[in-house]
């Protein structure tokens, strides 16, 4: 519970997220630049009022999440849970079944992840997670969960009568998988959310035809999220490969 405590101290702390924001590099500041203007121009073209403000905002606190998940900083838990609770609201409006209970989800794994990596960067004495390699069985075992997972919430969403059934029940699966993996600083995770990412746009593409609440926000918002998740593949990879011939040598 102590370690909990301070991590959200240091979540929440305004200090500690303004130096982790100044930590980014230029192409950093630039891509986060670049993905922020693109949902504002979203914004600007959206149609849907109140919708498109809510999208906006959903946008903002997830491409800063993205960006610091994709450094391993600890602060990006507090974007981390005002997109959740905005992206939750945009759901709804949508009844989007399997983004809701996913979203939901990964709210509750926020205070979990934020326990989770506080643990680890106080025993390594670090501000950044390390990426990890998945096992191979680990590997399988995900992928058959998120199988068995996919038909439950299929089940699930025809007997709540959500929209985009067969597509939006995939998204659940697949981010327990990342959220989990993101949790414990796998660099597999990213793998999953570009799994997502194709998912949702082609879910938000299908709503925008269709006139969806905040759907040219939420459609831009996961096309960036999808350039971020080739960032962050790019990043924890090259970051984990770096470290592992640092080892070699070592040995």
């Amino acid at each position: 519970m102590d370690i909990f405590l301070r991590g959200m101290k240091e979540v929440f702390n305004p200090k500690r997220i303004w130096e982790e924001l100044k930590s980014l590099d230029l192409n950093e500041k630039l891509l986060l630049s670049f993905m922020i203007f693109s949902v504002f121009l979203a914004f600007i073209f959206d149609k849907n009022g109140s919708g498109g403000l809510l999208g906006f905002v959903t946008g903002v606190f997830t491409i800063v999440n993205l960006i610091l998940i994709a450094r391993g900083k600890l602060t990006n838990y507090l974007w981390g849970i005002g997109s959740c609770v905005s992206w939750l609201a945009v759901a709804v409006n949508n009844m989007l079944i399997g983004d809701i209970v996913s979203q939901t989800f990964h709210l509750l794994m926020q205070f979990i992840g934020i326990y989770a990596w506080q643990k680890v960067m106080e025993h390594a004495s670090t501000t950044e997670i390390e990426p990890k390699k998945l096992s191979r069985k680990a590997a399988v075992l995900s992928f058959v969960g998120a199988i068995v997972l996919y038909f439950a919430m299929v089940y699930f969403s025809i007997k709540a009568g959500g929209n985009l059934v067969w597509l939006s029940s995939a998204i659940l699966p697949a981010s327990i998988i990342a959220q989990f993996l993101m949790t414990y600083g796998y660099s597999s995770q990213w793998i999953f959310w570009l799994t997502v990412n194709i998912i949702n746009i082609i879910i938000w593409s299908i709503r925008l035809a269709e006139g969806g609440s905040s759907a040219l926000s939420m459609l831009v918002l996961n096309s960036m999220m999808f350039i971020n998740s080739l960032y962050g593949i790019y990043v924890w990879y090259a970051i984990r490969d770096k470290m592992k011939r640092i080892l070699n040598k070592k040995g």
